[in-house]
């Protein structure tokens, strides 16, 4: 009920009552704040006098409609449907001019201030406008340069794709000019072998790998099936080539493939058990530290009580047990052999491949005092056995360490399931290696030489011809070998037991080929070469007329007669 004074406006004025409208409240005499916002719910009474009319009244004091006046006000509780009300004497209205003035005065005051504060805000305003244009025109003119940049990225883009796919396009036009070429051979096959359309080439010679009697057939079939049915890329390999690996897969010898890279050694080694039905080749590759069989086989770790091994000797594992029930040959390759000296890490296992092909990878006495601390532990009860007995009970109640132990003779069971201490290896598991002739590898030990079938890879492209076929020739003579042994006498190059064995048994097979002679030198003979141009005039003269009879081997021996330095003739070299 504390009294407030107000500046108000009259807004109604008549004879009987007078209307206030409450604009600001007083502060202090020159101070007001608007009224709204202090009581933005209330409301006034209007004031309704009688005896002499309220407009008289007024008009003796000079207070008329639409003046502005100040009075004391009082609140108090109206209706419950009014809410609180404020309500004034009549009396009590004044017209204090000065108090007015002083109010708008102070309002004009502020009035200014606000007014020189929205031109300031306004200038910040304006320069902040100003500066995000000027920051705008930049970042369209950066984007805009970036654009043309892009769009230029872009053209250039495009007009290289035009070109990649005018390239496509004369690369699609030249594949199916190939592919016509590859059906006008196939059509020539298909007329030579009498297949029909709907018939396959392999459908129509079932050879089977040693039926001697087919020998032509199966080497036909053979280079066929490498250019039209193994893969989509064709592989073009020589007659020659494909009857050296023949043959050499009837021998023990280690079969090296050796040449320059690219020429497809490895992809040749695949593509062979492909061809018939095996189990596809395992490619081992050789590292560059090889140092010693382990490397090839693996170790025995004592610490950890476990065999170290090797993806060689799982792959030879497998196929051992494999060939024991199969009569496939299953064939492993060790790819890139003279990245390392084959001598350190190979020559020990291919002489026991040569002897009675049994590997032993640990002693017997190791395995038997293995297999007697499983079975005190009731790991395994008999060498028969082929499956851990875990006892998982008796694991739950040990302590950490006996856990470790128990954990460690699970591991040493797994070792004597799948490593022997020693295995024979079956002779239908075949061992090929690929030898690249660069600067990057080793040459290999005339001890490895002599223990190997060595088949020279070559680019060739073949196209099949109605009159590709090899003639059957029966009869060499009895004495080649010891012909061959006197003519190259003057090369000093004597002729081993082991070559001699190697090349007797290729010659007394009933299929004798009229270039097996040339596989057999190109194979045995010329990667024991190796004479000085300047000193060994006479044996390279002999060489020379011991080969011109032989088209492949000569053609060989003219390749590596010309060396790099003009001094050195090796075959390992050219």
């Amino acid at each position: 009920n504390t009294p407030h004074k107000i500046l108000a406006k009259v807004t109604e004025l008549s004879a009987y009552s007078i209307k206030i409208e409450a604009m600001y409240l007083i502060v202090r005499d020159e101070y007001a704040v608007p009224f709204e916002k202090i009581f933005p719910d209330e409301r006034f009474a209007s004031i309704k006098k009688g005896g002499y009319t309220v407009d008289v009244y007024c008009n003796r004091r000079n207070i008329f409609e639409g003046d502005t006046v100040i009075c004391p006000i009082e609140s108090r509780d109206g209706p419950d449907d009014e809410g609180r009300v404020f309500t004034f004497r009549l009396k009590d209205l004044t017209k204090d001019v000065s108090t007015i003035s002083k109010i708008y005065s102070s309002y004009d005051k502020i009035i200014a201030e606000k007014y020189s504060e929205l031109e300031k805000r306004t200038a910040e305003v304006d320069a902040e406008i100003a500066q995000k244009k000027s920051q705008a025109e930049t970042d369209i003119a950066e984007k805009y340069s970036e654009l043309e940049k892009r769009t230029a990225e872009v053209d250039a883009e495009i007009d290289a794709k035009k070109s990649e796919l005018a390239n496509l396009q004369e690369e699609i036009f030249s594949a199916q000019n190939q592919l016509a070429n590859l059906n006008d051979e196939l059509s020539k096959i298909k007329k030579f072998y009498g297949v029909d359309d709907e018939e396959t080439v392999a459908e129509k010679i079932p050879v089977e790998f040693h039926e001697e009697k087919n020998f032509d057939e199966y080497i036909s079939y053979w280079q066929v099936n490498l250019l039209c049915g193994v893969r989509l890329n064709p592989l073009h390999y020589r007659k020659e080539v494909l009857e050296s690996v023949y043959w050499g897969l009837q021998t023990n010898q280690l079969i090296l493939l050796t040449g320059n890279p690219g020429t497809g050694k490895t992809s040749l080694v695949r593509a062979l058990p492909k061809c018939f039905g095996w189990d596809d080749a395992a490619i081992i590759p050789v590292q560059a530290n090889w140092t010693d069989k382990s490397d090839l086989l693996g170790y025995y770790n004592p610490l950890e009580k476990n065999y170290m091994s090797t993806p060689f000797l799982d792959a030879l594992l497998k196929f051992c047990r494999k060939a024991k029930k199969s009569g496939d040959t299953f064939i492993i390759c060790l790819d890139e052999m003279n990245l390392a000296h084959v001598e350190h890490y190979f020559a020990e296992f291919l002489s026991v491949l040569q002897s009675d092909r049994t590997i032993r990878l640990y002693s017997d006495e190791l395995r038997g005092e293995i297999f007697r601390e499983l079975k005190f532990n009731g790991i395994i009860h008999s060498e028969d056995d082929t499956e851990i007995n875990f006892d998982e009970e008796r694991f739950l109640k040990m302590n950490l360490d006996e856990r470790k132990y128990y954990l460690q003779l699970c591991r040493m069971a797994n070792m004597f399931f799948k490593y022997p201490a020693q295995f024979e290896v079956p002779t239908n598991v075949k061992f090929f290696g690929t030898l690249n002739q660069d600067a990057t590898t080793l040459d290999i030990s005339p001890k490895v030489i002599d223990r190997s079938f060595v088949i020279r890879v070559e680019k060739f492209e073949w196209v099949m011809d109605d009159a590709d076929v090899f003639e059957r020739v029966h009869d060499f003579g009895t004495n080649a070998l010891d012909f061959w042994q006197e003519f190259l006498k003057p090369l000093n190059f004597p002729l081993s037991n082991r070559i001699r064995n190697v090349m007797g048994w290729v010659l007394s097979q009933d299929v004798i080929q009229k270039n097996l002679y040339d596989i057999l030198i190109a194979s045995l003979i010329l990667p024991k070469v190796r004479l000085d141009a300047s000193n060994d005039e006479e044996k390279i003269s002999a060489l020379k007329n011991f080969c011109k009879d032989y088209p492949y081997s000569n053609e060989l021996l003219e390749k590596f007669m010309t060396s790099p330095d003009g001094k050195e003739i090796d075959y390992w070299r050219a």
